[in-house]
């Protein structure tokens, strides 16, 4: 799922990350988690960059070491579809609030890396508090 609000558009990739790293099968602790890639409509200095005005662009997290708007959370990829769509209604709505609260969208994002499979709306809201 993807969600399109005004503002923000969020939604789960999958790209094989465990715990540590590179997910590895062969460990039985570790996990394939999922990363929650964040899109923003592109700034005026974004589209002079060449990013298109009408279109979504990844959120600029300001970090060298990962995808920009791209946080690995504690999601695994076996979460069920009905799961990760809710959780992704609440990240949208936990940004959208931090946003309006005059809160570091980079910030919030990177609280929402912590976010697992049945966190409520109260628990989202306390880690970006």
């Amino acid at each position: 799922m993807t969600t399109s609000p005004s503002e923000f558009q969020v939604e789960f990739s999958d790209l094989d990350e465990g715990y540590d790293g590179e997910y590895d099968e062969d460990d039985s602790f570790d996990v394939n988690l999922l990363r929650l890639d964040i899109f923003v409509r592109p700034t005026h200095q974004m589209a002079e960059e060449g990013y298109d005005e009408e279109e979504w662009a990844p959120m600029r997290s300001g970090s060298y070491c990962m995808r920009s708007g791209s946080y690995c959370t504690l999601v695994p990829d076996t979460t069920s579809q009905e799961e990760q769509d809710r959780l992704l209604v609440l990240a949208e709505q936990v940004l959208r609030r931090g946003e309006q609260a005059g809160a570091s969208l980079k910030r919030t994002a990177e609280m929402l890396s912590w976010m697992k499979p049945g966190y409520t709306e109260k628990q989202l809201h306390k880690l970006v508090e």
